[in-house]
């Protein structure tokens, strides 16, 4: 296995007018829906989700906008939106009240979509950017969009580790690869 390819099987599928693609790691435990950060493509959660297949049957999808699936008009990248697609793949794949775990942004997508719905699942918020006047996005706008410029620029595992220090080399490649697919209107 190449260190770009993920572990999980990619499903695509079409998901409020988009075609959307998904890594399918089917564990035999209950369902999971991990919804990556802002920038952070399926791919790029691969590690996260592959450890978790062992005790769940994990789909990570590429948010709209991100890695392999279509780019929204303007306008149709809010929370929301977002909310709309998790509950078009919790029907796709069949799941009754699965674990929705979102980390960042995806934890801001998650925590909508449960307060949107009578009952559901679990929800595991992890590190929700919990933001607004008087308490800004932990990490700037400008640190994104440094990031994207460099990745489409053509980036290094060393630069990329000045952002992430701690993480191991495959996961500072994945980012390298897939970083570039992320639209900067998402």
């Amino acid at each position: 296995m190449g260190v770009h390819e993920p572990r999980g099987r990619r499903v695509e599928a079409k998901i409020n007018g988009l075609r959307y693609s998904l890594l399918h790691y089917p564990g035999a435990g209950s369902p999971l829906v991990a919804i990556p950060g802002i920038t952070t493509t399926a791919v790029g959660f691969d590690f996260i989700a592959d450890a978790l297949s062992a005790d769940y049957e994990v789909v990570v999808p590429d948010l709209r906008g991100r890695g392999h699936s279509d780019r929204a008009t303007a306008g149709h990248y809010g929370l929301d939106d977002y909310a709309a697609d998790v509950d078009a793949i919790i029907a796709e794949f069949g799941f009754r009240d699965p674990l929705v775990l979102g980390h960042s942004l995806g934890a801001r997508i998650a925590a909508r979509w449960g307060a949107g719905r009578e009952s559901h699942g679990p929800l595991v918020l992890v590190d929700p950017p919990l933001s607004g006047p008087h308490r800004p996005y932990p990490t700037p706008w400008s640190s994104f969009a440094a990031q994207l410029a460099e990745a489409k620029a053509g980036t290094t595992v060393d630069q990329v580790r000045g952002y992430y220090p701690r993480w191991p080399t495959r996961e500072l490649e994945l980012r390298i690869a897939e970083l570039p697919s992320c639209d900067d209107q998402a």
